[in-house]
């Protein structure tokens, strides 16, 4: 094909000489454009000096000479179409075949990712019913699916190892010391455990306080509440409001530390035997003489004489009559003695012995209980309770409780040992384990969760220490927190219910076999590899498994090796290094799956598709990642530069984030060089494929970290870490196109808006502008004119300048001198939530 647009040499003249940047332009070789040509060139064309078609004037397409170039014309333009189609796969930045751009990317060395399978941690959960077995050995590749949404199918999600899962590892319990409150007088309230009967405002109670000497809290109840329960589960409680706190001394036999958390409800009022005596005023002095309460003569007594409680008594303790039968007076129960008139102070002694019986004296005749209290002053010195019969209130007790002690709430984990946390039990968990921690933030409040490996266990006697490989991410409440045992990887894909696929047969004399899978496409999960994935596939000619190689170039004949092509024409394709055994059969198994559908939120995957005896259910606390659809002609074309500079070696901070962008499961990443102290640290912020926080602790951060660094300079510190999420508020006030409906117009600017700032698209650490903001909007259709209305961060600095300040990655001072704390990089984005569009006003 010539440079003249007529087909010829170029030097006949014709002044149509047109040059195209494009072999074969599909305007230039339209069929049209061509007939057209070849019509002027029929009187121009000259032969020996002469124009022999010079009188052949006729241009209609009945004409036969007219429909003989109309044929040439679509001849040329069929062959134009195929060269620029041919043109055009032939170079990277022209093709739109994605067979062509993946054959031209693996000869520069780079093989277009396939589509990659979601990966989790999952759960299980056993029955824990007695009859239960204690432990199931659960299989490699059980079957899970998620719950789906609307419009959505369910994912089915295969283990990838088998499990040793047991009763008691379902979940992991924390042993956390009770928090015995602090018991003194200005104790207010008190919750005591259980529904507690036979307690009423006005009561007395005595609370075990401590102390050397050991004293008890007396006070009165001033109202009872009897809370409903948080939960099912949560036990029931008794609520008291205090006054007149005052502490007492106590017997020495309520001193000891098992009365710790007890309450004793003084139910019983009682009084001395004499303490309603009547009032001898009311007597004549004849009558007092005759009963021998005055001798003649003498002086009007005040009170009967001899009254006392029972003589007898002594400063350790003796015989109280109580004015009548008290049933709740029994021997070990506790009496508490005070006067009205606070002369004397309270004391609480113990009951040791009771009698009953009739008694009379100081003109009264009743049944009385006699009581033997020690530890209280009964003598009938000053300081003694014995003459105090008609001032002394004894108060008996009716009933005993405890207060409800949770259990302390402190940080787990502790921090001098941030890489171990102690459960309850002797547990016999195997090394390498890995196991699920969920709860709440122990200063914020938020919930979180990450995943940890373990690396040892050290037994105790009743607890057993859990040693992970790394430091926790977290530091979380005890209240509350999960530790889940029983857990294992799962990935997103599903094995053929036919089993290992038959591909063929091997023949000896056959120097490079292939063979194409029947079905696809296989799916590649998260493997030890400079990419983070691989395909899950066993290959086996007859018995014997064979290796999978990247490459196999330079490979003896006999290495017993292939590679896997996950796009070719023909389809997914086995590729062996040399001949194959003659009638061995080639077999497959694989899983088939993978994309971004299978990125199932948390609590998804609930439903067991493989039934096993004793496996009650099974959840995913953090959400599957890392599926992504296979690369693109345009996401070779930006992946490959960076790929054949860097050559799976990293030097420079792009060679960093360019390994780390072509990871398995990151979305999102950004290299960036610190200074802690005098060493250099290399900084990788990341964002898994969902443009989230990667869950700490997963799969994705240890693989990255050990790729990464296989494949960077030895002694290179390296710190891998996620983000912080900053969402702005945005208000903008518009003017649409009156010939537009509004409602229309404002629905596409905000979908717009939410996809040029989302996550996704926003680098870390950039600050966000009122310009990007304005331009974005103004360059939406239907938009004629905008202003921004509202334009802050939430939680951080304001505006300057025109612009939301974006944090870098860095290292703080914690206080001025003191050691340095790491702060994440920031990234700005909009939600709908943050974004307000309202018409813009005259």
């Amino acid at each position: 094909m010539s440079d003249c647009a007529c087909g010829c040499d170029g030097d006949c003249g014709c002044g149509s000489r047109q040059i195209s940047l494009d072999i074969g332009d599909r305007l230039v070789f339209r069929h049209s454009a061509i007939l057209e040509r070849l019509k002027g060139e029929l009187s121009s064309t000259r032969v020996e000096g002469e124009a022999p078609l010079a009188r052949w004037t006729t241009r209609e397409p009945s004409d036969s000479v007219v429909a003989l170039l109309d044929a040439q014309a679509a001849a040329l333009h069929v062959l134009a179409w195929n060269i620029n189609r041919l043109w055009a796969d032939g170079g990277l930045h022209t093709s739109e075949d994605p067979s062509a751009v993946g054959a031209i990317a693996r000869l520069l060395g780079y093989a277009p990712r396939p589509a990659l399978a979601a990966a989790t941690v999952v759960s299980f959960d056993l029955d824990d019913i007695a009859a239960a077995p204690d432990g199931v050995d659960l299989p490699r590749g059980i079957k899970i699916a998620s719950v789906p949404l609307k419009d959505e199918l369910p994912q089915t999600f295969e283990t990838d190892a088998p499990l040793h899962a047991r009763k008691a590892w379902n979940r992991l319990k924390v042993t956390r010391k009770p928090a015995n409150p602090e018991i003194s007088t200005a104790t207010l309230s008190l919750t005591l455990e259980g529904a507690v009967a036979g307690v009423r405002a006005g009561d007395l109670i005595l609370v075990y306080a401590g102390g050397k000497p050991c004293q008890w809290l007396a006070a009165r109840v001033v109202s009872v509440d009897r809370p409903a329960a948080a939960s099912p589960s949560s036990p029931a409680t008794t609520l008291l409001s205090l006054a007149s706190q005052a502490l007492v001394g106590c017997h020495p036999d309520f001193a000891a530390s098992s009365f710790r958390n007890q309450v004793i409800l003084l139910g019983d009022r009682a009084s001395a035997f004499g303490s309603t005596a009547p009032d001898l005023s009311l007597f004549t002095t004849e009558y007092l003489i005759d009963i021998k309460q005055m001798a003649e003569g003498g002086e009007r007594p005040g009170d009967w004489v001899g009254l006392a409680m029972k003589p007898g008594g002594t400063a350790a303790g003796g015989e109280v009559l109580l004015e009548a039968v008290h049933d709740a007076a029994m021997a070990g129960k506790a009496a508490l003695f005070a006067t009205m008139d606070g002369k004397l102070p309270t004391q609480m002694g113990k009951i040791t012995a009771v009698q009953e019986g009739a008694h009379r004296g100081f003109g009264l005749s009743a049944k009385v209980s006699r009581i033997t209290v020690a530890g209280v002053d009964i003598s009938e010195t000053e300081s003694g309770f014995a003459k105090k019969v008609r001032e002394t209130t004894i108060l008996i007790e009716t009933a005993r409780a405890s207060l409800h002690v949770p259990e302390d709430d402190a940080g787990i984990p502790a921090e001098k040992t941030p890489d171990r946390i102690v459960v309850a039990g002797r547990q016999t968990l195997e090394t390498g384990r890995q196991l699920i921690l969920v709860g709440r933030e122990c200063s914020s409040g938020e919930p979180c969760g990450e995943v940890l490996t373990l690396a040892s266990v050290e037994d105790g006697s009743t607890e057993t220490t859990l040693v992970f490989t790394t430091p926790l991410s977290n530091a979380y409440k005890a209240e509350g927190l999960e530790i889940h045992g029983n857990c294992v990887r799962v990935n997103q894909g599903e094995t053929p219910v036919s089993g290992a696929e038959t591909l063929g047969k091997g023949e000896a004399g056959m120097p490079l076999p292939r063979f194409r899978l029947k079905s696809g496409p296989v799916a590649h999960v998260p493997a030890k590899s400079a990419k983070g994935y691989a395909p899950a596939l066993e290959v086996r000619v007859g018995a014997r498994a064979y290796d999978r190689v990247d490459n196999l170039y330079g490979l003896p004949a006999e290495t017993r090796a292939y590679r896997f092509a996950a796009e070719t024409p023909l389809g997914p394709l086995l590729e062996f290094a040399g001949p194959l055994p003659s009638g061995q059969p080639v077999t497959a198994a694989y899983r088939k799956g993978g994309g971004a559908k299978g990125n199932v939120g948390a609590a998804r995957l609930t439903t067991i598709m493989t039934p096993v005896p004793g496996l009650r259910g099974a959840t995913n606390p953090f959400a599957a990642v890392g599926g992504t659809e296979p690369e693109g002609p345009d996401d070779v074309r930006n992946a490959l530069p960076a790929s054949t500079r860097t050559l799976d070696r990293t030097v420079a901070l792009e060679d960093f984030q360019a390994f780390a962008q072509s990871y398995r499961g990151v979305g999102k990443a950004f290299a960036s060089e610190l200074r802690q102290g005098m060493r250099h640290v290399l900084c990788l912020t990341i964002a898994d494929t969902t443009f989230q926080n990667p869950v700490p602790g997963s799969d994705l951060l240890t693989g990255l970290r050990k790729a990464i660094l296989g494949a960077s300079p030895p002694g290179r510190t390296i710190r891998i870490e996620g983000f912080e999420s900053l969402t702005a508020t945005v208000g903008i006030a518009f003017a649409h196109d009156p010939a537009l409906e509004r409602a229309k117009v404002q629905a596409d600017v905000r979908a717009a808006l939410l996809r040029a700032f989302s996550p996704e698209m926003r680098p870390f650490g950039r600050a966000l502008h009122i310009a990007e903001v304005m331009t974005a909007t103004q360059n939406l259709p239907g938009v004629l004119a905008a202003r921004v209305t509202a334009f802050s961060l939430s939680g951080g600095p304001p505006a300057d300048a025109g612009r939301l300040l974006c944090p870098l990655p860095r290292f703080d001072e914690s206080q001025p001198g003191g050691p340095l704390v790491f702060r994440r990089a920031g990234l700005i984005s909009l939600s709908d939530a943050s974004l307000a569009l309202t018409e813009m006003l005259p």
